[in-house]
């Protein structure tokens, strides 16, 4: 669980599961012309934030291939350069939520969306942030 305390992490997790469906809305909502056919996948980014790491790791826990994963991220105006963005940008988008809209401190939403440290954050989010504005 990223080095915190498993009896935290378990709390932490409780509280995201109270508002995770609703979390999940907001994340879709904040970027519909990318994640509007992925609410599955931002469940599941959500569900095991630690456990998918990669494509590769989405893609198996949606049960689907890494190629029909691409092709439905692929159509449209949603030109998805890479894969690990939709990633980033459904941590990004919870962590902003979280912080925002529910309270939760920086450094709990971090592990609450499987991140370690804001810079990591940050660096990754201006990779993937071509994605919202697109959506925007």
């Amino acid at each position: 669980h990223g080095g915190i305390p498993n009896n935290v992490a378990v709390a932490l997790q409780s509280r995201l599961s109270d508002c995770r469906e609703a979390l999940v809305q907001a994340i879709v909502a904040a970027a519909p012309d990318v994640l509007s056919d992925m609410e599955n996948g931002v469940r599941a980014i959500l569900n095991d934030p630690w456990g998918i790491r990669s494509p590769e790791d989405l893609a198996a826990s949606l049960a689907v291939s890494l190629e029909d994963l691409n092709t439905q991220l692929g159509r449209g105006s949603r030109r998805v350069k890479r894969l690990e963005h939709v990633i980033t940008l459904v941590r990004g988008l919870a962590f902003e939520h979280l912080t925002r809209q529910l309270g939760v401190r920086a450094n709990r939403a971090l592990a609450l969306v499987g991140m370690r440290d804001r810079t990591n954050l940050r660096r990754q989010w201006r990779r993937a942030s071509y994605l919202l504005a697109r959506a925007t």
